[in-house]
């Protein structure tokens, strides 16, 4: 799993890469991405934050609970995390429109790297592919 953070310009600020062991499912390690993201950007005081995923059933489960009663679990814990931001969204991102985090997690995934980290800025075999999808997102 990774993320990017980027600030209102679309610049990355920080990145990350973090193995989750005895995770029993896809869907549990969604989760425990999401929470885990959380965590990190309130431990980095970030108060604003728009928290994309790939998991859609996360995403619909936060935004209307009520339709979504077999999550009620992840459902409460990510809304407990996300109320100590000053504002939040969660919101639904493709795979293929989050090509940087993509790329960490498959090199780490390649690489059998199970130590993982939070890093200030882009690494730098991908400052380029960052910098082209600001232009291309942010102008």
């Amino acid at each position: 799993m990774s993320w990017v953070l980027r600030d209102g310009d679309g610049a990355v600020r920080m990145h990350n890469r973090r193995a989750f062991l005895n995770v029993d499912s896809q869907d549990e390690a969604k989760f425990s991405a999401v929470i885990w993201t959380a965590h990190v950007m309130r431990d980095h005081r970030i108060y604003k934050l728009i928290l994309a995923t790939e998991a859609a059933e996360l995403v619909n489960a936060v935004n209307m609970p009520k339709a979504w009663p077999s999550f009620a679990f992840q459902s409460a814990e990510i809304l407990s995390i996300l109320e100590n931001f000053e504002s939040w969204k969660l919101i639904l991102e493709s795979h293929c429109t989050n090509r940087g985090a993509s790329l960490i997690a498959q090199n780490a995934a390649k690489s059998s790297h199970l130590q993982s980290y939070v890093a200030i800025g882009a690494p730098c075999w991908l400052e380029n592919l960052f910098e082209n999808e600001r232009s291309f997102v942010f102008v």
